[in-house]
């Protein structure tokens, strides 16, 4: 089976969330595995220490803006200070519910993130990242 990337990071604190996300990723075969954490900071962890150890890191990171403790934008800070070989092998994308324009202005003018999609996920966005994800390359 032809996955569009190997592996996908959810970063949300909502179980659920990351449930359905994971579920739709699985039947449009979009990643080969799937990996869930429920804060930036386990994320960030993970990361660091699937790079250090397997040098490997997911090909696409989904991340929410608003979770408790750590937000997505503490991520994105953090994520900056990776070295540049871990941070060009995966693009991040906003998955959120928020409708704060402070928000999405910040994640819009993040150098990290490629695009922001609004909640709930469906097959039809994952379809449309997917052609833009192919546009650019």
């Amino acid at each position: 089976m032809n996955y569009f990337v190997e592996t996908v990071l959810l970063v949300d604190d909502n179980e659920i969330d990351n449930f359905l996300s994971a579920k739709i990723i699985q039947e449009n075969s979009f990643a080969r595995h799937i990996i869930a954490k429920q804060s930036s900071d386990d994320a960030l962890e993970y990361l660091f220490n699937e790079y250090k150890i397997n040098k490997k890191i997911p090909g696409l990171i989904f991340l929410d803006i608003r979770m408790p403790v750590s937000d997505g934008f503490y991520f994105l800070e953090s994520f900056e200070t990776f070295h540049e070989a871990l941070k060009s092998k995966t693009k991040i994308v906003i998955l959120t519910s928020s409708l704060d324009d402070e928000d999405i202005r910040k994640a819009n003018e993040n150098n990290l993130v490629l695009f922001l999609l609004n909640k709930p996920f469906s097959s039809k966005a994952l379809e449309d990242l997917k052609r833009k994800l192919k546009a650019d390359g």
